[in-house]
């Protein structure tokens, strides 16, 4: 006959040597999430200052186009077209006299 003896005394250091290693691999993916949680919070914090500079940007290229646009539609405004002719050709209207300065 065969007897079966209770091996718990056996069993109680494998038991401990498992929790301690389920305890450390949990540490370190503990500590490996806690790292890449920071890293995401540097790199949103970059990203917020890129937009903020492209917002900025984007406001002052806005203005740009607005003035842009405002000169663009004044070339076609009569007075602007007899200032011109005035300034930059000389040319003078009916009744007025031209006068050289050196």
């Amino acid at each position: 006959m065969i007897q079966v003896k209770s091996n718990t005394r056996q069993k109680s250091p494998l038991i401990y040597g498992k929790y301690c290693l389920f305890l450390f691999v949990l540490g370190v993916s503990y500590l490996l999430y806690f790292q890449s949680i920071q890293k995401k919070n540097v790199a949103l914090v970059e990203l917020q200052t890129k937009l903020e500079k492209l917002e900025q940007q984007k406001v002052k290229a806005l203005s740009l186009q607005d003035n842009l646009q405002a000169k663009l539609a004044s070339l076609y405004e009569p007075e602007f077209i007899k200032l011109t002719l005035m300034e930059k050709l000389g040319v003078v209207p009916d009744g007025q006299i031209k006068v050289h300065f050196r």
